[in-house]
């Protein structure tokens, strides 16, 4: 060991490869003499990082910070504490060092490239900035570079001579076994000096919660080798106490728009490379046994279902209905009209582009850093023009919602559900108005859409209407029938449009107004840059979110070098691109996205989402058994895992509603883990038979 020092100085000593008390030279060496000492260790990003391909499996992730957290607890005992930073050590240690007045930094020796090149770098900055720095070998058995001094510096070329050497050292030097310091001089403070923000530790618990890689391929693996579960939609005839559990014929018909091969391929790119860090939690560490991504996907299928695929919607509907209204007179916001086209801007109170990023910035999970909001989030266009991919298809259902500038549509219409729109077959005079093939066409197959789409459109309305923007303007209260049919002023808002039509509002048709809402708004009676409504299968809204998918997973992602799984798509200058066919994957994806920062993150007062999922399969995997459902329905429905079930009221801790189709999560929970429980592992399937 060295030598006390004349004064008793502030040491900073970093743990690096012997994450121990004990045989621990360097940790001795760092203490003797120290008035106080400082136990750090620094997730550095090039060493800790899944997008810079510094690792790749979480258990090494896992093993790490297990390790860490036995060192602070032997620590701990010795009345001092584990400091772990997060940066880039050149950086964050003279900066640590300064903060906290120490003027040692003390490390054992490391001799592989990256740390001899690290260190360099470490100890220039350190000198720089008046700091002592003392190494000591404890890594290895004895210093390399003794060893090439007892060679003269000729490189050792035989295990033979390798042997020699080093009996000649340990003969000269022999190495003991340290024990464990009896004691450590204290931080100083009972509560050290923070580091600066940028040193800010990561979220706890972040990088390794996608379990172990071999279990997410071993599920993946399962998932794909089953017959492919037919999603399935509610039927335009189906009654309101349809349910999943209901006959086929009376209720439900195949999906268009959700099928399982998709859903297979997007879970794999998130179970097994994830975003930013974070992945689908598919395995305990260090276990190929996938029961609990098996429950962990039934619970996020079980709110699909629900949400998103029995409407077949993958973009949000036009559902401010007139109990929609109701619900936002009774918290004193101002109702606005029945499906209004102001309803892209926001419903039931809400203002979609107003859901900003934080003012403090958004945490990047695979560095721990902080990103500014304006870095994150999309911009507004005013000059966006957006039309949704789905929409609702009972009866005079309302047609796709829509963006456009106030040039386009000054004023936005509301839509009335009553009328009548010719669909089968074609008008006596259809083919002198429209030529081929749009003058023997079925009347219900012309019509704009899908999205932008006007390939369904006769050439003589796109003279005058080139776009369903200005279709909209044109077609406002000319109600529904044959005539404005062929005029192109009316029934082509979509496919088969059997009912419905524009109808207009003085100076514009007011959305639903509740200011008080932390995303609420004046009412809008415009569309313009109303281009945020929800998509997906757990549906994304706001410039946030987008911009979330944008800069962890498309094209700034991959702008900034990271390795992006859709480097091609540009979500904010899209946000459509999530329902759009050409990328079946991104419906799932950003359900999943939002699973992954949402739900298997939840933390809150104690109870977390994880340890839910993890006891529901330890329990026996018992679908009776309602804890994990339950817990995931209060997170999607109402952002709070204890909410009140709706009709049944109690206490509602969180304060943002009851629970919206309880009952009907529960029994798609039910269904969806009947269809998964046989692609159990043979073990667990066992124990579930018991």
């Amino acid at each position: 060991s060295l030598p006390p020092p004349p004064t008793m100085v502030a040491v900073v000593y970093w743990f690096r490869k012997a994450l121990r008390l004990h045989d621990n030279p360097a940790l001795i060496a760092a203490a003797e003499g120290a008035s106080s000492l400082y136990p750090v260790y620094c997730l550095d990003p090039k060493t800790c990082s899944r997008a810079r391909g510094a690792w790749t499996n979480p258990n090494r992730m896992r093993f790490l910070l297990e390790s860490l957290a036995d060192l602070d607890a032997s620590l701990r005992k010795l009345n001092s504490r584990l400091i772990v930073l997060h940066g880039d050590p050149v950086e964050a240690l003279p900066a640590a060092c300064k903060e906290w007045s120490a003027s040692r930094l003390a490390y054992e020796l490391d001799y592989e490239q990256y740390s001899l090149r690290r260190d360099k770098a470490v100890r220039s900055q350190a000198e720089q900035a008046g700091l002592e720095v003392v190494t000591c070998v404890g890594h290895t058995l004895v210093d390399p570079e003794a060893l090439l001094l007892l060679s003269r510096g000729a490189p050792v070329t035989s295990y033979d001579k390798f042997r020699g050497l080093l009996a000649q050292e340990l003969k000269a030097r022999p190495v003991t076994t340290l024990p464990p310091p009896a004691s450590l001089p204290d931080g100083g403070d009972a509560s050290p000096p923070p580091p600066p923000v940028s040193l800010s530790p990561p979220p706890p618990a972040a990088l390794p919660d996608g379990g172990d890689e071999g279990g997410a391929a071993a599920l993946v693996l399962a998932l794909s080798s089953m017959s492919p579960y037919q999603f399935r939609k509610l039927k335009t005839t189906a009654s309101a106490s349809c349910n999943i559990e209901s006959p086929t014929g009376a209720c439900w018909e195949d999906s268009e728009q959700y099928f399982w091969a998709d859903m297979v391929g997007a879970l794999e790119k998130m179970a097994t490379r994830g975003v930013a860090g974070r992945t689908f939690f598919a395995s305990a560490a260090g276990s190929s046994d996938y029961a609990v991504g098996l429950a962990n996907l039934a619970a996020f299928l079980a709110q699909t279902m629900q949400e998103t695929i029995q409407y077949d919607a993958c973009d949000e509907n036009n559902w401010s209905e007139q109990s929609a209204l109701d619900m936002v007179s009774a918290k004193g916001g101002s109702p606005g009209e029945i499906y209004p086209a102001s309803a892209a801007c926001g419903q039931l109170g809400q203002s979609y582009q107003s859901y900003s990023c934080p003012a403090g910035g958004v945490l990047d999970p695979e560095t721990g850093e902080t990103v500014p909001p304006e870095e994150v989030q999309c911009a507004v266009d005013p000059e966006m023009v957006v039309v949704a991919q789905t929409s609702a298809q009972w009866y005079g259902a309302p047609p796709p919602l829509f963006c456009a500038p106030r040039t386009a549509v000054p004023e936005a219409p509301r839509w009335d559900v009553s009328g009548w729109c010719p669909t089968q077959g074609t008008s006596w005079n259809q083919a002198e108005e429209w030529a081929a093939p749009f003058g023997s066409m079925a009347r219900g197959s012309i019509h704009f859409g899908p999205a932008a789409s006007t390939a369904s459109v006769p050439a003589e309305v796109l003279a005058s209407t080139p776009d369903y923007p200005s279709y909209v303007v044109g077609s406002v209260d000319q109600g529904t029938g044959d005539a404005c049919l062929l005029d192109g002023t009316c029934c082509l808002d979509k496919d088969n449009q059997r009912a419905g039509s524009w109808r207009s509002c003085a100076g514009g048709c007011e959305n639903s107004a509740l200011p008080e809402l932390n995303v609420g708004s004046e009412a809008r009676t415009d569309v313009e840059g109303c281009c945020w409504w929800g998509r997906g299968a757990i549906q994304t809204t706001g410039v946030c979110n987008f911009g979330k998918l944008n800069y962890f997973a498309g094209k700034k992602a991959a702008q900034r070098g990271k390795d992006a799984l859709f480097p091609d798509v540009d979500f904010c200058a899209n946000p459509g691109a999530i329902c759009q066919p050409e990328y079946p994957e991104l419906r799932w994806f950003s359900g999943l996205f939002y699973w992954l920062n949402d739900v298997q993150p939840y933390d809150v007062r104690g109870e977390r989402y994880l340890d839910v999922l993890r006891a529901w399969v330890d329990n026996g995997m018992d679908p009776s058994d309602h804890s994990l459902v339950d817990f995931a329905s209060g997170v999607v429905n109402r952002g709070c895992h204890d909410a009140p079930f709706e009709g049944i009221g109690g206490a509602d801790p969180c304060g943002n509603g009851e629970i919206h189709a309880w009952e009907e999560r529960r029994m798609n929970f039910k269904h969806i883990w009947g269809v998964l429980s046989p692609l159990l592992p043979t073990r667990r399937r066992s124990l579930l038979l018991q």
